[in-house]
């Protein structure tokens, strides 16, 4: 029986607030952490979600939608399975409509570039399979089950250890690139990996505290970090809510704009389940 971490998703405007002010904060840094897993496999479920970037349709145009669902499973050893379920539907009401005046198509296909696009209505699922590799990652850094419970528990511990990590392995981070792909690894820690919750807690702590991300208050115990670039015309917004009472990722999201127009191809939203199971497969 599955005991999820994260059940559901508030899709919730933003509210204008300041940083919130966490009731749970991380404990010392010596507290004890139970290696104990909670369950027979660590169970990541993701849903990506992205405008497909070129209507489709025959005798209407119209816009889908492509949707993933993807699945892995790790137990406390570090073996891994995955499984992907992919689908496209009509965006909007309209493109509803749109679509049942063009016949109802089950599938489009196009070829764009030189490339052969398909897309289906159908779900196409891929059964569970076996991952290569047994450990966790964190950029080329390898743990185990006991080295994820062992990580530091305060924000600064934290950093530390995840500048040491950026530098191993044949292709290290770059320094003037280490602030960006920290993010990520912060990010991975509130549900990618298995991590304990004063570690998650550290995680969290680091994430918001960095220059350039912004806190709001959202429904709940939901709290949206966003941070930014732009460059040359392209601009990119990413954000990221963490249901502060789990202390988990439960959704990340990219917007994206080029002199100034949405650019559909590079916008998503992923909502994420995370938790321990007992079951390999859904």
């Amino acid at each position: 029986m599955r005991k999820p971490l994260v059940i559901t998703v508030a899709a919730l405007a933003l509210a204008a607030t300041a940083s919130p002010v966490l009731a749970a904060t991380a404990p010392p840094a010596s507290a004890a952490v139970s290696a104990a897993p909670q369950g027979t496999y660590w169970h990541v479920r993701s849903v990506y979600t992205a405008t497909h970037p070129r209507q489709v349709g025959t005798k209407e145009k119209y816009w889908v939608v492509t949707e993933r669902v993807s699945e892995h499973w790790a137990d406390h050893d570090g073996r891994m399975w995955w499984s992907t379920s992919d689908q496209a539907r009509p965006k909007s009401a309209a493109d509803l409509a749109a679509w049942k005046r063009d016949g109802s198509p089950q599938k489009w296909t196009y070829r764009t570039e030189g490339m052969l696009v398909k897309l289906t209505a159908n779900p196409h699922q891929t059964p569970v399979k076996p991952m290569r590799g047994n450990d966790w990652l964190i950029g080329e850094r390898k743990l185990s089950f006991q080295e994820i419970q062992s990580l530091p528990t305060t924000p600064e511990g934290l950093r530390g250890w995840l500048v040491e990590a950026s530098a191993v392995g044949e292709d290290p981070v770059l320094p003037q690139n280490f602030d960006d792909w920290v993010k990520g690894a912060y990010t991975s820690l509130l549900y990618r990996l298995p991590a304990p919750r004063p570690v998650r807690v550290a995680a969290y702590q680091a994430l918001s505290g960095l220059a350039g991300v912004k806190s709001a208050k959202q429904a709940g115990n939901a709290v949206k970090l966003t941070y930014g670039y732009d460059a040359a015309g392209y601009e990119a917004r990413f954000g990221i809510v963490v249901d502060t009472g789990a202390m988990a990722v439960v959704e990340t999201s990219v917007d994206t704009s080029r002199d100034g127009k949405p650019f559909k191809a590079k916008t998503s939203v992923t909502r994420y389940e995370t938790g321990w199971s007992d079951t390999l497969g859904s």
